[in-house]
């Protein structure tokens, strides 16, 4: 019965347009994929080691930490999402005899962007640090 009910209301015909309706289950549940799979900032663990290899011989608990990044789909291929805001969190983790506190990157904002875009973005965000940097002295 459910595999009936199932396929029904996957099935071809039910997404055919209809043109007293403006969107089909197909055109509702599309959208939801689409708006939950785009370019945005989202919970990822991550490895403690792959963000502290020099430290292979401490032993963290818990081995991996939960941390906002960017991830998701982009129009194509030649575009990445990638970060244009990021902050530093700071994390308590466990060793065998004490408590570390480490950093980890987060990402705030998100944007689709090329590879040329990206190193464009980061060659004026990284002069804009250097000018406040030297703006000190």
């Amino acid at each position: 019965l459910f595999a009936g009910s199932f396929y029904s209301f996957f099935s071809p015909a039910a997404f055919q347009p209809h043109s007293s309706a403006l969107l089909t289950p197909y055109c509702v549940i599309l959208f939801y994929y689409l708006i939950n799979c785009s370019c945005q900032v989202m919970d990822q663990l991550v490895y403690v080691y792959d963000e502290y290899p020099q430290s292979v011989e401490n032993n963290y608990i818990p081995h991996c930490v939960v941390v906002r990044r960017c991830s998701g789909y982009c129009s194509g291929e030649e575009f990445k999402c990638l970060p244009t805001l990021e902050r530093n969190a700071t994390l308590q983790v466990n060793q065998v005899l004490f408590t570390s506190i480490l950093t980890f990157l987060e990402h705030q904002q998100c944007q689709c962007r090329s590879f040329t875009e990206n190193l464009i973005f980061l060659l004026n965000t990284r002069s804009k640090i250097i000018s406040y940097a030297t703006a000190d002295f």
